[in-house]
């Protein structure tokens, strides 16, 4: 029998019942069940709620009694408790906020964030020597700078606020949390302290990365050093707590950690990819040098998935080795790389086309999500995608057994568009996708006009694509964003760097330090949705 919609405000089906019972629910009560029949259930034993509601106590005698719409114990969807705030809208309020690192001389950005579950924040960035943010000393050209928040509050926690350094330039890159470890790396020089923590004697920069507790205690550090130039640009804490990094070298060997061979560098002496794996104790499992004929760099985070697969993006020129296969650039090209837990390559997939494709970010959720920008056109799936004007950006969902595209989204505008970070929200199925564009820039849903050099984060839908929300930081100067997380009450934290002065989120006006220097910052956005 169909049920004409002007006689149901909302109904439910049993679908394993012998004789089939249709649920009313009464939209006059705010969609409260109305009591005069029994709760309908699914196959699985579950009440199959409409839209909005919930059966949050998992209690059928109650029917769906949740309204999702506003329950602070389950806003938006069952468990979803607003810690702080009101649920509005199916999404907690508590509170957008902007804190800015101490600085007004230099090159100061804050280029990575990671949360944990009980939502605390932890920010990682660059430093300059002219600065003394966060109550703390500089100890050399360009130091490691770290910060704690609580991050509904946007409070600082001056327990876990330090630097690190040497007396040259040295670089805080990533972070990574999971459970009560801490992971924040980087590349620094000879003489690099980390609290108590020193370096072995380096040549050269070298990539390196410390681990400590929540309240900055260091437990272990270890160093991937060789004859030249190397770095570690993305890192990621793992289940087993332990450890895998993924950079650069340029080193003739490179020397990932003790109980790996130093690995060589087989063609001429440019920035090779590598990628490495630690045990809980710092000791190294595998390390992988990709080989090529040109530059490779990575993009800014490398992910895993449940069966313990890692991927990472990145950008080559020239030719380079994955494996047995050896890919070839048109120009600039990207390609997404996937390894097992063995560091054993699964597949990799390249991006390419006559102008320069670049790799910049990943992120993980049901599948895998890939970010790039490209200043000319390319074939992907077998659909070519183009820039229309100067270099746009696009996001990409692929299957995680093979790269298969199977939504891409295009992000153009009147210059520069580029996202530097994805961020998966699992429970809402959406994600984050932030960066810069240039005098304007436009999706499907959104455009935004800008300043010049102005930063934008998008909400897309993961299962389709489309963007539904975009939020802009415009000013004077330039302003960028390198980093995005979310939380479990529909938080976004962003972080990036802002030059003359920015409008943030939360409406509030902040100075920068002038022409040729920037200011980090760190912000929590809370989108309409």
């Amino acid at each position: 029998m169909a049920y004409p919609k002007s006689l149901v405000a909302m109904m439910v089906l049993c679908l394993s019942c012998t004789d089939p019972i249709v649920r009313f629910l009464d939209s006059a009560d705010g969609g409260s069940p109305d009591g005069n029949v029994s709760d309908a259930q699914t196959d699985s034993g579950t009440l199959a709620c409409e839209p909005g509601l919930g059966d949050c106590d998992t209690d059928p005698s109650n029917g769906c009694e949740t309204i999702l719409e506003s329950s602070s114990e389950h806003c938006g969807a069952c468990g979803i408790a607003c810690a702080s705030g009101t649920c509005e809208n199916n999404r907690c309020r508590s509170g957008e906020w902007v804190d800015e690192w101490d600085c007004k001389d230099g090159l100061l950005q804050v280029l990575d964030l990671a949360i944990d579950d009980a939502n605390r924040l932890f920010s990682a960035g660059r430093v300059p020597e002219a600065c003394t943010p966060l109550g703390r000393p500089p100890l050399g050209q360009r130091d490691w700078g770290l910060v704690r928040y609580q991050a509904r509050e946007g409070t600082r926690e001056a327990m876990w606020t330090t630097r690190a350094g040497s007396s040259a330039h040295d670089d805080g890159k990533a972070v990574s949390v999971r459970g009560s470890r801490v992971v924040v790396a980087g590349n620094c020089h000879d003489g690099f302290t980390f609290g108590s923590t020193a370096s072995p004697p380096l040549t050269n920069r070298a990539g390196c990365a410390v681990a400590t507790d929540l309240n900055g205690n260091v437990a272990s550090a270890l160093f991937a050093h060789g004859t030249a130039a190397d770095t570690i640009d993305a890192v990621l804490l793992t289940e087993n707590e332990g450890l895998v990094v993924v950079g650069t070298t340029r080193s003739e060997s490179l020397t990932a950690g003790d109980g790996c061979a130093p690995l060589p560098n087989e063609q001429s002496l440019n920035f090779d990819l590598f990628a490495a794996a630690y045990d809980a104790t710092g000791a190294c499992r595998w390390a992988r040098r990709f080989d090529g004929d040109d530059d490779a760099t990575p993009g800014s985070r490398v992910v895993t998935d449940a069966d313990g697969n890692f991927f990472f993006a990145a950008t080559f020129e020239g030719s380079i080795e994955i494996g047995s296969e050896v890919f070839s650039a048109q120009s600039k090209d990207a390609i997404i790389i996937s390894l097992d837990d063995n560091g054993s390559p699964r597949w990799a997939e390249t991006i390419a086309g006559p102008g320069d494709e670049e790799g910049t970010a990943v992120t993980f959720g049901d599948n895998l999500f890939v970010a790039l920008t490209t200043t000319g056109s390319f074939d992907f799936g077998g659909t070519t995608y183009s820039a229309e004007d100067g270099s746009d950006a696009f996001v990409a969902r692929l299957e995680a057994e093979n790269g298969e595209p199977r939504w891409v989204t295009h992000i153009t505008g009147d210059g520069f568009e580029r996202i530097n970070t994805l961020a998966y929200d699992s429970l809402r199925s959406e994600l984050v996708a932030a960066g810069a564009y240039g005098d304007e820039v436009a999706t499907e849903n959104n455009q935004a006009t800008g300043s010049g050099f102005d930063a934008m984060a998008f909400i897309l839908d993961a299962e389709t694509g489309q963007d539904q929300e975009l939020t802009t930081l415009v000013g004077a100067g330039a302003q960028e964003i390198y980093a995005a997380v979310t939380d479990r009450e529909g938080g976004v934290y962003l972080s990036g760097r802002f030059q003359l002065s920015t409008l943030f989120p939360n409406g509030e006006e902040r100075v920068g330090p002038g022409s040729g220097q920037t200011s980090g910052f760190v912000l929590r956005w809370e989108p309409d949705r």
